[in-house]
């Protein structure tokens, strides 16, 4: 199975699921370059998304980069 990134847009929520269930280490960064949010996680990633600036941001993830949009 490949990874799922949703909602995309993101309002209040984001909720990552990786391929395969292990540990994993995530890094958000915002569209300047700055880490917004950083965690270890196996099974999968809710992250809170009601506080963040409108913009795109990149999650970082096992060496694999997903774009995703926050929007209010």
């Amino acid at each position: 199975t490949n990874a799922q990134l949703f909602p995309n847009p993101a309002d209040s929520y984001l909720k990552f699921i990786p391929a395969f269930e292990e540990n994993h280490f995530a890094v958000i960064y915002n569209a300047q370059g700055a880490i917004v949010y950083s965690t270890s996680f196996t099974k999968e990633l809710v992250v809170f998304t009601e506080n963040w600036a409108p913009g795109i941001y990149l999650l970082q993830c096992d060496n694999a980069n997903t774009r995703f949009v926050v929007k209010h």
